[in-house]
């Protein structure tokens, strides 16, 4: 009950968010700048007529003021609106009003030949082990306000139970990061080195209905997300001594937010029995449901056959 607590308090603090009505766009820096100054150039006019000395001062003073209120609200705008707004670079979170995720540059390491990070090994336990760590399915709750403002009918949300002892206005988020990395790991799994480990030992070639829709659904998911972000940086090449004609150097230096403590900030405001919870969570009387996608039996094809009381589909490999 006391980790329920502090979550709550954790979880509470970061569904708060500056006020979710849209801001006014602003005129242009130099624009607020060139009027300041001309104001503040008439009053040095005045200041200079010597029957004009006190009136000019006091001018001259309350136009200093206004050229710096002027400036510090059109930065303070200007911050709100690089958190979320639709010419931000940057769409809103508020994972953001919670932790502080400077960028900073990473040399990328993806050697073909020569890699030894522990998420391309050869299948594992420890290998497992430390992609769970990365996409685990953490669940945080944030406000109704953040829920709009991030542009999503908080009538359509989940929100959590009241029984949980988490307040009436926290509805249940994941951060995208963590399902992406998921989406990698399911067509990891799915490589046809990788296959006989994860699949062909317990299923043959007939594994279970949604292994293909799912290995679509997270490569969909993964290409929409490469090309939003679409990064720009180069990759320059180089002679390798291999080969005889240019080899792609792929270590870009990229600007890169401090993954590591993200995970550690998602792990310590994580819903605790997230999985348990989820699972058993129904929704309320008159609760706004939507609709299905599609008929899965459409999407989905056929069975092949049956196992452990579990619908299968065979996987094609040559003359299906």
């Amino acid at each position: 009950m006391e980790e329920e607590k502090n979550h709550l308090m954790s979880a509470e603090e970061g569904g708060l968010s500056r006020d979710s009505d849209d801001f006014e766009q602003p005129g242009s820096t130099t624009q607020r700048i060139g009027f300041f100054n001309k104001a503040l150039g008439k009053a040095i006019g005045l200041f200079q007529r010597p029957s004009c000395n006190l009136s000019a001062f006091i001018v001259i003073v309350i136009a200093h003021w206004l050229l710096f209120s002027a400036l510090l609200g059109f930065a303070s705008t200007r911050n709100q609106q690089d958190s979320g707004s639709s010419t931000s670079a940057f769409a809103y979170s508020p994972v953001l009003n919670d932790i502080d995720l400077p960028f900073s540059p990473k040399e990328m390491f993806a050697q073909r030949y020569h890699n030894q990070s522990i998420y391309v090994g050869q299948p594992s336990p420890e290998v497992d082990a430390a992609w769970d760590r990365i996409q685990e399915p953490m669940i945080w709750g944030v406000s109704g306000d953040d829920v709009r403002r991030v542009g999503k009918d908080a009538s359509k949300a989940v929100k959590y139970d009241s029984a949980w002892g988490f307040g009436d206005d926290l509805y249940m988020v994941e951060v995208d990061v963590f399902h992406q990395i998921h989406c990698l790991n399911v067509l990891r799994k799915g490589l046809v080195t990788n296959y006989d480990y994860y699949w062909g030992r317990r299923w043959g070639f007939e594994p279970p209905l949604d292994f293909k829709t799912h290995i679509r659904h997270c490569m969909s998911l993964l290409l929409q997300n490469l090309m939003c972000d679409a990064d720009v940086e180069i990759i320059t090449h180089e002679w390798n001594e291999e080969q005889p004609w240019p080899f792609p150097d792929f270590g870009p230096v990229k600007q890169c937010r401090d993954f590591d403590a993200l995970l550690e900030w998602a792990e310590s405001n994580k819903l605790p029995h997230a999985r348990s919870r989820y699972m058993k969570h129904r929704p309320p009387v008159g609760w706004v449901r939507t609709p299905m996608e599609g008929d899965p039996d459409n999407l989905i094809g056929e069975p092949t056959g049956s196992r452990e009381g579990e619908d299968t589909q065979r996987v094609c490999i040559k003359d299906c």
